[in-house]
């Protein structure tokens, strides 16, 4: 039970620190990771440029992790980017920051669903179109989040136990079928323009792959 008493504005705390590493796990091994890959090999089809975004992003991750994580510390507020914009600028910065914030996660949400949808049409040919299964997906998770919120905390927590063992088989399906079939090296690069306009547009892909780290910093009143 939460001890929050009469007046106290606080939100209840009924997630706990489990809930914010399936949060994290769940938000960053997302439909980024799956797609990414193969925009940023279109781009960069040689190996060390490839390689080389993909670290440049893992050290861009790293640091605004490291940075969401001093700030959810500080403040123990949820509302992530809101609570930090509003305690160094004040409140109309912090409401374009909040809103920004939430657009931007209708769209992860949207880019997840039509994920799920592309996939599960490649997989079973008679769905035939994509659409139908982004829309059921989207109208599970939101029936999921009405039955309350200890609910949708136990349902994340079995999908990024579930995403990760998935992300694990098919990493270990690429080691063991690249090895017999190196398609990769065949590829040819479909980039317009120079090679920098390239880099730009595949480092884009790669901060949308890592991005969902700061995900933890929402609930951080948990």
């Amino acid at each position: 039970m939460s001890s929050a008493q009469p007046g106290d504005r606080r939100l209840l705390t009924v997630l706990g620190g489990g809930f914010g590493v399936a949060v994290t796990v769940a938000s960053s091994i997302g439909p980024g990771i799956f797609r990414g890959p193969g925009l940023v090999a279109r781009q960069l089809p040689d190996f060390w440029p490839f390689v080389s975004v993909w670290i440049i992003g893992g050290l861009w991750a790293v640091l605004g992790a490291n940075a969401f994580a001093e700030l959810a510390t500080r403040s123990s507020r949820s509302g992530g980017p809101y609570v930090f914009v509003r305690g160094a600028l004040g409140d109309y910065p912090a409401f374009v920051a909040g809103w920004t914030d939430w657009l931007i996660g209708c769209g992860i949400a949207a880019l997840a669903a039509i994920t799920i949808g592309d996939f599960a049409s490649g997989l079973i040919p008679e769905l035939r179109a994509a659409e139908p299964v982004a829309l059921a997906a989207i109208a599970l998770v939101a029936l999921i989040q009405w039955l309350g919120v200890r609910w949708a905390a136990r349902t994340l927590g079995i999908a990024a136990v579930v995403t990760v063992g998935a992300f694990a088989g098919l990493l270990a399906l690429c080691l063991v079928m690249g090895a017999r079939e190196p398609v990769a090296a065949a590829m040819v690069a479909e980039r317009d323009g120079s090679l920098i306009m390239a880099t730009l547009l595949a480092l884009q892909a790669v901060v949308v792959a890592y991005d969902g780290w700061g995900s933890f910093g929402w609930f951080a009143g948990e």
